[in-house]
């Protein structure tokens, strides 16, 4: 009898939300974490970034696969091939899908570099808004040139991890040194994009929890990628063709928006509460100038508004304004 209504209980969905609920409004981190991605809507904000992430990288290729010489056509393709050690259908459907016509002229036209420019550009408003919103900051009033110094470092970085990992996996033990190298690499990257992406308005010491979280999110996603790619590729190829490299492809980027978003979500609730634990222990014999403005970044728990209008939560300056 006590084993069917312990079943029952386990079987009623009520049961469920009732502990989502339960978690939910316990005041730790964890449950701030969940408030929060249930606060942004992780769901469609990773959608939404992962729609434009393919939009913007598809053209990309394309146009880095058509201004390429006849000898370097292959070279997008390539790197996929080897970076997902694909064999067989799965390697010819991806040299397919990139490969450069023989009609075709050398040079990209000015609309498909006006598209991808334009395609790039909505990638990065997205992506700072998705940091924005995980901050609970207003839109920035100087976000052009902050997307532009975000995407230069998250461009560069993709290009410099990729070179750093294929070099390292030359080298003995090699599998196991990779994750520390992209890890070491990719953590100060982080730090420094969000940064830039958040227009500067937080400071060093909060983004730190959320560069770390990034970046072992990243060596994660990566070794997942190496395992699961493989797979998901030639299954689409065998079912769909050509057409299923770029199905994996979405589908690879949905899943690297879901972890950017809890990412950033999870820094966004860690930072703020590192940056309060150091005012606390910082000894009283150090206050001064310095020390007081570490204070007023850290804010409070529930949040403050100073005489000049300027309103602090959780190590987040902000000047007011809604979200959009």
């Amino acid at each position: 009898m006590a084993d069917t209504r312990i079943a029952r209980r386990v079987l009623d969905p009520s049961s469920w939300r009732d502990l989502a609920e339960g978690l939910i409004s316990r005041d730790h981190i964890v449950s701030r974490v969940l408030r929060a991605l249930l606060a942004v809507n992780l769901r469609d904000r990773a959608l939404m970034l992962a729609g434009q992430a393919f939009i913007a990288l598809i053209p990309l290729m394309i146009i880095l696969a058509t201004i390429a010489s006849s000898a370097d056509a292959q070279a997008v393709a390539d790197w996929l091939v080897d970076r997902f050690s694909l064999t067989g259908p799965a390697e010819e459907a991806v040299d397919a899908l990139f490969a450069k016509p023989p009609s075709a002229s050398g040079g990209a036209s000015i609309l498909s570099i006006v598209v991808l420019l334009f395609s790039v550009a909505s990638f990065a408003r997205l992506l700072q808004r998705t940091f924005e919103v995980a901050w609970d900051l207003p839109p920035s009033r100087r976000s052009a040139v902050a997307r532009l110094g975000a995407m230069v470092v998250l461009i560069a970085s993709v290009a410099v991890i990729s070179w750093l990992a294929g070099l390292v996996g030359t080298v003995r033990a090699g599998w196991l040194l990779s994750p520390v190298v992209v890890f070491c690499f990719s953590a100060p990257a982080w730090w420094l994009l969000m940064w830039l992406v958040l227009d500067r308005r937080i400071g060093w010491l909060p983004l730190l929890p959320g560069a770390c979280v990034s970046a072992a999110v990243l060596v994660a996603a990566s070794v997942g990628s190496s395992i699961w790619m493989p797979f998901l590729i030639e299954r689409n190829t065998a079912r769909y063709g050509v057409v299923g490299v770029a199905i994996a492809l979405i589908s690879w980027l949905v899943a690297l928006a879901f972890l950017i978003v809890a990412s950033a979500v999870i820094g966004a609730q860690i930072g703020p509460v590192l940056a309060r634990a150091r005012v606390a222990s910082a000894p009283p014999a150090a206050a001064g100038p310095g020390a007081a403005q570490t204070e007023a970044a850290a804010g409070t728990e529930g949040g403050n508004r100073t005489e000049s209008g300027v309103r602090t939560e959780g190590g987040v300056r902000t000047e007011g304004g809604e979200d959009g």
